[in-house]
């Protein structure tokens, strides 16, 4: 297909766009163009994720473009090249430059709600021009693992455990062998652009073929070298998730795919959900630790030494802070060697 002028842009369309895709693709653009956040709507069946991928990755490849040839007039000299370096780090020509100019590169990061939607969504990438960008779909160890020991556990905490020990002692040779593989030709193929968009199945075909973790190895593609990072709304939203995982959301373009439940999911991950056996090892602790306090008074609170001789005035309540009480706590189960509940 020849290419689409969409705002400036060239858009590179599997097909003719309807009227409603051009104008969709003209507000993502306009939006990149200007720095600003937009909220688009379009019935479903009208194409919006196509047109979201290929407004995003177009302005994209234009905006690295423009990167490469501002970077060669300005490094044509060894003077200008000191001179540009020593403006950034004093930040006096960031109006001069494109965003993200000199600091962390520009990527598309690409939220659903799910990852079998996500799969659906790399599967319309696949059709495109732009599958030629680097991918990387960021999941849990839970859905990417293939140690044929570890993957077998039926609990996610304990797998989670295992592997963790497993990197550390180096004796799992999956994950030995990710900075070996990482760079495979089969992993990204200028040859076989299609290559680059690997879904989860694909990642873990990939990983049982060559022997190397999937999971750690999808994480370095994406702190490394991706352009468009796939996840789910809960792998952003989360700023813990978003630490362990190295997603900088500064200079990226971030499109919330499915955007009515967002919502829903945002009110998950910032609730707590405590059980009734929780509540009840609690206050049996709180139980412990009250009798140990009037045992001992306020030594028990905030002493670094307490005789068993107790506070005969009883407990001094402006002690009762939440780290004397914690201290309190440390020493009393130091003391028995256990917890409540034997642990």
């Amino acid at each position: 297909m020849p290419l689409i002028d969409i705002g400036g842009v060239p858009v590179d369309f599997p097909f003719t766009p309807y009227d409603s895709q051009k104008d969709f693709m003209s507000k993502v653009v306009q939006a990149l163009q200007e720095n600003k956040n937009a909220l688009l709507e379009s019935p479903t069946g009208t194409g919006k994720t196509l047109c979201l991928l290929c407004a995003s990755l177009a302005w994209l490849e234009r905006y690295q473009v423009e990167q490469q040839m501002l970077r060669a007039q300005c490094l044509s000299s060894s003077q200008q090249s000191q001179l540009l370096e020593e403006q950034l780090k004093r930040g006096d020509i960031s109006d001069q430059l494109p965003p993200g100019f000199g600091n962390s590169r520009v990527r598309v990061i690409y939220a659903s709600r799910t990852h079998s939607q996500l799969s659906q969504v790399m599967k319309e990438l696949k059709r495109t021009a732009y599958c030629r960008f680097r991918s990387a779909i960021i999941a849990s160890r839970d859905q990417l693992c293939v140690h044929p020991v570890v993957s077998k556990e039926t609990s996610n905490q304990v797998k989670q455990a295992s592997c963790r020990i497993k990197k550390q002692t180096r004796t799992c040779h999956f994950y030995n062998n990710v900075e070996k593989k990482k760079d495979l030709k089969a992993f990204h193929n200028p040859e076989d652009a299609s290559s680059n968009i690997l879904d989860i199945e694909d990642l873990l075909k990939f990983g049982n073929k060559h022997k190397c973790c999937p999971y750690f190895l999808t994480r370095a593609a994406a702190k490394d070298h991706a352009d468009i990072i796939f996840m789910p709304y809960n792998y952003l939203i989360d700023a813990r998730i978003r630490k362990r995982h190295g997603i900088e959301l500064t200079g990226s373009i971030v499109i919330f795919d499915e955007a009515h439940n967002l919502n829903q999911v945002a009110e998950e991950s910032s609730s707590v959900e405590i059980s009734a056996a929780e509540i009840t090892s609690a206050l049996q602790e709180v139980d412990v630790v009250v009798q140990f306090v009037e045992e001992f008074g306020k030594e028990a609170l905030e002493g670094d030494n307490f005789s068993s001789s107790g506070g005969e005035d009883g407990v001094n309540f402006e002690l009762l802070t939440v780290e004397n009480v914690l201290r309190a706590k440390s020493r009393c189960f130091a003391g028995r060697g256990e917890g409540v509940d034997g642990h």
